[in-house]
């Protein structure tokens, strides 16, 4: 072989410092498309999170306007009115539902009780639907919430917290830690 053919070989041939320069550039290529492929997938993790959220949110939102829209107001209010009612504390409701839901259920659900109780709170629901919650048992984890038609809305006004309140109303259920009373009248 001649000096030119020689010559000629290694200028066609690559040389160690440009395959290794090449193999870098694979590496590179590849590590960027594997972390590209990372951050995608956890997006993806993250949307079907978000997804999962928003579905059980949704739910719970319909779940609680099912309690809170009224029926026939008139008709219940006066149902409310001429049935004998079963006298209970607020603090001994709260108890009873603290000890056992389901006995507690049992006993009140669907039952008129005439309740009294001291206001804790004052307000309207999304639904711009009047309540009243009243302290029960302290440190409980249910909360007891009277809902009142909107007629109602001038005299809750007249109300303040920490005042003393005797109510009569219809006990819905237990939902997400609020014992619920619907179709409520203030006797006192």
């Amino acid at each position: 072989m001649n000096i030119n053919e020689e010559k000629e070989k290694n200028e066609n041939s690559p040389n160690r410092e440009q395959i290794e320069q090449e193999e870098k550039i694979r590496a590179e290529a590849r590590a960027k498309a594997e972390k590209e492929i990372k951050e995608k997938e956890k997006i993806k993790e993250a949307n079907k999170q978000a997804i999962g959220c928003l579905t059980a949110l949704v739910i719970i939102v319909l779940v609680v306007i099912l309690f809170v829209l009224p029926d026939n107001g008139e008709e219940k209010n006066q149902k409310i009115v001429g049935s004998p009612p079963i006298k209970i504390s607020a603090v001994q409701l709260n108890k009873e539902y603290d000890a056992n839901k389901v006995a507690a259920d049992q006993k009140y659900k669907d039952k008129i009780v005439e309740m009294s109780g001291i206001i804790d709170d004052i307000g309207k629901t999304i639904l711009d639907k009047p309540y009243v919650i009243i302290k029960g048992k302290e440190y409980s984890p249910f909360v007891i919430q009277c809902m009142f038609d909107n007629e109602y809305k001038n005299k809750l006004a007249n109300l303040s917290k920490e005042q003393s309140i005797t109510v009569k109303c219809q006990v819905s259920s237990e939902l997400i830690g609020y014992i619920i009373l619907r179709d409520c009248v203030i006797v006192k």
